[in-house]
């Protein structure tokens, strides 16, 4: 299985047309399932592809984010998970968090994803803690009810 998952994270990490040769597939549902598996390489490589995927076009954001259980299964690995697969989880996060579309961050802070972000901050990971805080900062700007600043706050991210 994880030489088959690694093919298709490589996929994915190329160009906009390779991704969705492989959406089209149908991978994304098959690698939200592989987000529950019991060996944590197979975890940290479906978070690695689904962050490709998150990387992409709008169309192809939208088709992750749409994706029953995709979103709730990175913030379930970037809370739960052992700390290469977070950091593989916080990167999907980031990524989708970076959408033009302001309904996937604030879907994000719905879905609980602003604690576990939060708690990378005391890591010792100059690039994991930058990715935390672009994705709360991008879920702060689009967060008009104040909703996220008291959820870093109650983490003790303030």
């Amino acid at each position: 299985l994880t030489p088959a998952l690694r093919a298709v994270g490589n996929i994915v990490t190329g160009n906009d047309v390779h991704t969705q040769a492989a959406i089209d597939c149908g991978a994304v549902p098959r690698i939200v399932t592989l987000l529950s598996h019991e060996k944590k390489t197979i975890r940290k490589e479906a978070c690695w592809a689904l962050s490709n995927i998150a990387a992409g076009n709008t169309t192809q954001l939208n088709l992750l984010c749409s994706c029953e259980n995709a979103l709730e299964g990175l913030i379930n690995q970037l809370t739960n998970a052992e700390w290469d697969v977070q950091k593989e989880a916080a990167w999907a996060i980031s990524n989708i968090s970076s959408s033009s579309m302001k309904s996937h961050p604030r879907r994000l802070i719905k879905l609980g994803a602003v604690a576990p972000l939060v708690n990378l901050l005391d890591k010792a990971d100059a690039t994991i803690i930058l990715v935390a805080l672009e994705a709360i900062e991008r879920m702060l700007k689009v967060d008009e009810n104040q909703e996220c600043a008291a959820l870093v706050e109650e983490a003790g991210g303030v």
